[in-house]
């Protein structure tokens, strides 16, 4: 992970090195190991350097080959032995000194903006085409690194942190009125291209954009489609032919000497976990991994300590328990909510900090096993039905119950899909609107006619920008995992520890994407394949189970002081013209601890809290 910053001034007009100089400064919390600056003429770059990779020891950027065409990037390229041999460079050198930022100039190169066609991983990078006088930027498949830009005038500001955008003396705060509409509705912005503040875009995951004296240009280079169905002869080839890719998607993350993983003890974790040791253990490699698990011991009732400890003991590796029984909402907001780009809607976000703290203290790589859900989605024979059609569902249900010995279950709406076949859709009741919202703030974003995107549901429109939509059933829901993915950002925690997904590996989500969902997808029978040879039992047949409670809810009954003091914050002026106070009032104080209520009126104070801090004046570092 590293910070990058760069401008280009379209009309020739020479970039303000001192200001580069302090963009790139404000970056230090994202690249604490080297910084450095390069400008030419009416286009610079800035960056500072994080190292979590081996071969990092060996990177400087802004980086050259030819003086002409120069890189900043936050890059992981994984696959590096099929990159570095189909650019035909000596292999040895390459694989263990080059940096990936190399590889990936050196990839365009050789195939210019086509270089995207032979790269995977994580990255977020730009470009300068001295040659051509363009700029070329990209951002990853799924969206794990961020890129953010301001088109001002002529110029082009652009970073993967909204922080140094925001200290330009073009950028205004302005803030996007949309945004925070979706806020209060969704948790998030449900619209992939725009931000918080007004000036400011994001580049959606799995697209590129161009910048020419002409203009700029953006196009969504992939697109998440259905692969083509594979079936295997025997189970096991399918079993091995997912552990390879998960063992290669481990492999590529595992490019340093510590790493920490969160470990629940579920099929997800705990699969990831195994991998990081067979790959460690193949590789000669002396990896020390380390486990680490947020657990409740009296606040819910949560079995994850036990779990959890069941799967370190058999894998061997030492565990800590983060207890969070004491943490209560809102806890430690004035130390790092002020840090926060874009409102994040998590009340109990102290417990976040203290696992990355402490992850940070054991290395400066973790890995988390979020992604096996949406790979692995439930289905049972109605949703085969609903998905599918009758022939193809009820040939997997058979081969289910013929070849794997067991019934998948058939699906509560099964009768109700049977009745839709036979009479007219009956279109459910509308959902509302929060009382507490303002009729004419409402009325002037349209909030009535977006409010049918949640829930969300299959088969509705597709957003063009959305590269991770797959007809037609949406498994990455594309402004949920942009939520997620800004969370697990570096700037939201301040910790030096970079979050890793193996889950999101193209060659994981294809070959996972490929198989039969009955019986592969249901209740995650590859995964409890994969590890039943390793694996205790207990371990591969857990039934899959979220918390059993809800902290923030459970902590709320039973602290309502704290309750009743969220009630009477006092609102920011803006915050007044989108609810009616006293209504919201009325609402978190009567509140019954369901908690979907509860969270919907809680917003109210987690947006509070970002304007009053972040949203009136520029940030200071």
């Amino acid at each position: 992970m590293s910070g990058f910053i760069g401008i280009f001034n379209t009309d020739g007009a020479p970039v303000d090195s001192e200001l580069l100089e302090r963009l790139t400064t404000s970056l230090t919390f994202r690249g604490p190991d080297a910084r450095a600056v390069w400008c030419q003429g009416s286009v610079g770059f800035g960056h500072t350097l994080f190292r979590t990779t081996r071969e990092a020891q060996y990177e400087r950027q802004p980086f050259t080959l030819d003086q002409q065409v120069w890189i900043v990037a936050d890059a992981r390229v994984d696959a590096r032995e099929d990159v570095v041999r189909e650019l035909g460079c000596g292999h040895d050198r390459t694989l263990n000194q080059t940096p990936d930022v190399e590889l990936i100039l050196r990839a365009y190169l050789k195939w210019g903006e086509a270089c995207l066609d032979h790269m995977i991983g994580d990255f977020s990078f730009a470009i300068w085409d001295g040659r051509s006088r363009t700029l070329f930027c990209a951002r990853d498949h799924f969206g794990v690194k961020l890129f953010y830009y301001a088109w001002i005038g002529a110029s082009l500001i652009f970073s993967n942190a909204i922080a140094p955008l925001r200290l330009h003396p073009d950028v205004t705060n302005r803030l996007n009125e949309r945004t925070l509409g979706d806020f209060l509705l969704f948790d998030c912005n449900w619209t992939l291209d725009t931000t918080f503040f007004a000036d400011i875009q994001t580049l959606p995951a799995a697209h590129q954009l161009t910048v020419a004296s002409t203009g700029l240009k953006r196009h969504k280079y992939w697109q998440l489609g259905v692969p083509e169905r594979i079936s295997f002869r025997r189970d096991e080839e399918c079993v091995e032919g997912f552990r390879e890719r998960l063992e290669q998607a481990v492999g590529d993350r595992l490019r340093t000497g510590k790493v920490s993983t969160c470990l629940s003890g579920g099929l997800d974790s705990t699969n990831m976990a195994l991998a990081a040791i067979n790959v460690a253990h193949r590789r000669g490699q002396q990896t020390d991994l380390k486990a680490f698990t947020t657990v409740y011991d009296t606040l819910i009732p949560d079995n994850e300590r036990h779990y959890s400890g069941v799967a370190a003991q058999c894998l061997n590796i030492p565990i800590d328990y983060l207890c969070a029984d004491s943490d209560q909402p809102y806890d430690g907001w004035s130390e790092f909510a002020r840090y926060h780009p874009e409102p994040v809607h998590d009340p109990c976000g102290i417990s976040n900090i203290n696992l990355y703290k402490s992850c940070s203290k054991h290395g400066a790589v973790l890995l988390d096993g979020s992604g096996g859900d949406e790979i692995f989605r439930p289905t049972n024979l109605a949703t085969e039905l609903r998905d599918h059609g009758l022939s193809h569902a009820l040939t997997d249900y058979c081969r289910t119950i013929f070849r794997h010995h067991f019934f998948p279950c058939v699906g509560t709406g099964i009768l109700a899909r049977c009745r839709k076949l036979l009479r007219p859709t009956v279109t459910p009741a509308a959902a509302t609107l929060q009382d507490w919202l303002r009729p004419e703030f409402a009325r002037r974003l349209s909030l009535e006619d977006r409010l049918p995107l949640w829930p969300i549901g299959e088969h509705k429109t597709i957003d063009p920008l959305d590269a991770l939509a797959t007809p037609p059933v949406r498994r990455f829901i594309a402004p949920l995992w942009n939520r997620y993915l800004c969370r697990c950002d570096i700037a939201q925690y301040r910790e030096p520890v970079e979050i890793r997904f193996p889950y999101l590996d193209l060659r994981v989500v294809a070959f996972g994407l490929s198989l039969p969902n009955m019986p592969w997808h249901y209740n995650k029978h590859l995964l409890r394949r994969l590890g039943a040879t390793t694996l205790p039992k207990e371990i591969t047949s857990r039934p899959k189970t979220g918390l059993r409670g809800d902290p923030i809810a459970r902590s709320l009954e039973q602290n309502k002081q704290l309750l009743l003091k969220l009630a009477e914050l006092p609102l920011v002026p803006l915050l007044e013209e989108m609810i009616c106070v006293s209504k919201w009032r009325k609402s978190l104080r009567e509140t019954s601890f369901e908690s979907w209520p509860l969270w919907e009126s809680l917003r109210v104070v987690t947006l509070n809290c970002w304007l009053e801090r972040n949203a009136t004046a520029k940030q200071e570092f």
